[in-house]
Parts: C-alpha cells; structure tokens; sequence
C-alpha cells in the first residue's frame, strides 16, 4: 500500500468529519453567462463536462473545455465567464477539507501555495464528485456522513495522485506563479 492511501486511511479513524461540503452538483450555463469575481473559504472543484469556459483570477484568464478540471484554492478572488457560442455543462463541489499537519506533506494541495491548478484527463474525478452530490441532496444523517467522508476521501486521494503525476512530468507543463499546466 503506498504513502497516500496508508495516510488516507488513517484520516478515516479519526472521529472529526473529513469535509464540509458546502455546494455540489451539475450546473449548466446559457452562453456568455458571466458570474462576477468572488471568493469563499472552500475548496472549489470545477469539471467541465461539456463546452467551453474560462476562469478569471484578477488579470490572469484561465480557459477551459470539456474533459478539463480546476481546483481554486480557498480565498483565491475567482470568477468565471460562459463561452459566447457553446455555453457550458460543469460538475462543481465547493468544500472544506481537514488535512492534520503531519499529513500535507502527502496532501501537498492542502498547503495552498498556488491559486488554482488546472488538471486534464481528470475525468477519474467526476463519478466521485457525482456521488459526493447526491450524498448531499439525500442523505446528511449518520450512515451519509460516512459515505460523505468516504468519497470525499476518495476524491483527495485521486486529487493528490494526480499532483504527484504532474509534478514529475517536465515536458508539456509550464511553471506560473499560480499553478501547473
């Protein structure tokens, strides 16, 4: 078993919920719909499942198409404009995530030292990101707390493989002061 999952699996046996999910769900967007530059003290996760948007954070537009994922950082000054042609199908989930000291070293997103990072073939993601949001809209009591923590673990695990993959490929990714490509 690697570093990751042994370090996941000892956040299970802890007696704190994992997350607070605070959004999570399937939103579509009408063509140029714009949604003013904001910010919140959760994690947000944006998967584009269809179409074509663009993130803004103050002077610097990141865009996006189908099959390509964002994770904003909590307190990052975001905002997000629709493409003018094609509108946009996205699967978001807004959450706070407990990450104990000793563990962010494996974590290394919950450190927060970029604003936002951009994640292709990430599509591993949204069946999990799907789950969480039905988890929410059902069942919040006891058993739904478990699953809850469950696929939001399942969620930052698959998270942090994915930052590990990028960070040790060099070639097709470009260093900038808010993420890697």
């Amino acid at each position: 078993m690697n570093e990751v999952k042994k370090k996941a699996l000892k956040l299970l046996k802890e007696e704190e919920s994992l997350a607070e999910v605070r959004k999570s769900g399937t939103y579509r967007f009408l063509p140029s719909y714009r949604y003013e530059a904001h910010r919140h003290i959760e994690y947000e996760i944006n998967y584009v499942l269809q179409g074509k948007c663009m993130m803004i954070f103050d002077t610097e537009y990141v865009p996006l198409k189908a099959g390509e994922c964002i994770v904003i950082t909590p307190f990052q000054n975001h905002g997000f404009l629709v493409d003018a042609k094609s509108g946009c199908k996205i699967q978001q989930t807004e959450m706070s995530i407990r990450i104990p000291e000793d563990m962010k070293e494996i974590f290394p997103f919950s450190e927060r030292k970029r604003e936002y990072q951009v994640l292709k073939n990430c599509e591993d993601l949204v069946p999990v990101m799907e789950q969480i949001s039905r988890i929410c809209r059902v069942d919040k009591e006891s058993y739904g707390m478990t699953m809850l923590d469950l696929s939001v673990l399942q969620l930052v695990v698959a998270w942090a493989i994915m930052e590990r993959k990028l960070t040790q490929q060099k070639p097709g990714f470009v260093m900038r002061r808010s993420g890697i490509f």
